[in-house]
């Protein structure tokens, strides 16, 4: 490589010196050795000689340093390998306040996928991906079209992300194959149903008849929103429960009114504890995340054999059953959406339609007749 070095010392040592540099018909200044990793700074000495006997070891140096290829300094290019943007698109999302069962499903997503890919394809720029590639891995998790579309849709947050901090193309997750979601049915109960469960429920397991209460008389959602009620969560004598955005699915602040039933058997269990307390588990930290899942299992396969229960009855249940009671009482869609705690009117008619609800009446005024 051909260069060129001059030296630039004035005798006022208050106008600075550096080495100029011609280099691919580029001339660069070089005040010191910062560049090479040497600590040569001509601009420090106090007097001229010195700066001179500085400055001809930076140039010296400079000389070794192009000889060897360490300078010019190559510009390192970004990495935009496979593995290193979603790595970081799964860390910023960690940083978000999100919720937990959402950062699992996309860490989850994230290591199935790098775990899938070959070493080249880790290696290689996201935007080389084969969408043939992507489709191939969604269809280890076709063994329903609601698990399939979930994974397609974690897959496609984290590629999204990559997108917006990148700024590169990367491949569209929405360009692979849908596949039809059949929504969880979670059957209502009839009233002679609710009565023998939440009887039975009340006797053999407490805390599981509590959740069940609130999420039929408050709506609740179950796992998250009841499972993780402290006192503190309870105003005015115990007739309302305060949520935070943070604290509910539609992300918004959210007061929810108890009715007296509810009522009388929070005070009877919460009066003794804490305002911190959580209300199932009587201490600051709440039972997991699966405790009424597994504690429902148990108690569903006793209520089976004395047959007051059936299949696709669930927690949920309770919920989905005040729901359509509200609904045929008021058809009021609007206060149903505030009841459940929905973002949109659009999720509460989509939760209706997968419950079977319809308004018969107008039904029967478009059936044609003979």
């Amino acid at each position: 490589m051909s260069f060129e070095i001059k030296i630039y010392n004035p005798k006022d040592l208050s106008n600075r010196s550096y080495i100029n540099i011609k280099i691919n018909g580029k001339w660069v200044k070089e005040y010191n050795g910062n560049k090479i990793g040497i600590d040569i700074k001509p601009n420090l000495a106090s007097t001229f000689r010195k700066r001179s006997a500085l400055l001809t070891q930076l140039e010296y140096s400079f000389k070794k340093a192009i000889d060897s290829g360490i300078y010019p300094v190559k510009e390192k290019k970004p990495d935009h390998s496979t593995e290193y943007v979603l790595q970081q698109a799964l860390k910023k999302k960690q940083t978000l306040n999100l919720n937990h069962n959402y950062l699992r499903n996309l860490k989850y997503i994230h290591d199935a996928f790098i775990h899938f890919l070959s070493d080249e394809e880790r290696k290689s720029p996201i935007s080389l991906i084969k969408k043939s590639r992507i489709q191939e891995f969604l269809l280890r998790y076709n063994s329903s079209g609601t698990y399939y579309m979930n994974k397609r849709r974690d897959l496609g947050v984290l590629f999204s992300q990559v997108a917006n901090d990148f700024e590169i193309s990367v491949p569209s997750i929405k360009s692979t194959d849908k596949l039809k979601s059949k929504p969880d049915l979670h059957k209502i109960y009839t009233d002679i149903q609710l009565k023998q469960v939440l009887e039975f429920l009340e006797s053999k397991h407490p805390n599981l008849y509590l959740c069940c209460l609130i999420s039929y008389g408050c709506l609740l959602r179950p796992h998250q929103e009841v499972r993780m009620l402290t006192k503190s969560h309870f105003h005015n004598n115990y007739s309302e429960i305060h949520l935070s955005a943070k604290e509910n699915k539609s992300g918004r602040h959210r007061i929810v009114y108890i009715p007296d039933y509810v009522k009388e058997v929070l005070f009877t269990l919460v009066e003794d504890i804490e305002d911190k307390d959580n209300i199932f588990s009587k201490g600051t930290i709440p039972f997991n995340e699966a405790y009424f899942s597994t504690a429902w299992t148990r108690m569903w396969q006793e209520m089976s054999k004395i047959n007051i229960v059936e299949d696709n009855h669930t927690i949920y249940s309770f919920r989905h059953t005040s729901a359509v009671k509200i609904y045929k009482q008021t058809k009021d869609l609007h206060l149903l959406q505030q009841l459940m705690g929905h973002s949109d009117m659009v999720v509460t008619l989509k939760y209706l339609r997968g419950l079977g609800v319809h308004d018969m009446e107008n039904l029967k005024q478009v059936i044609p007749k003979l």
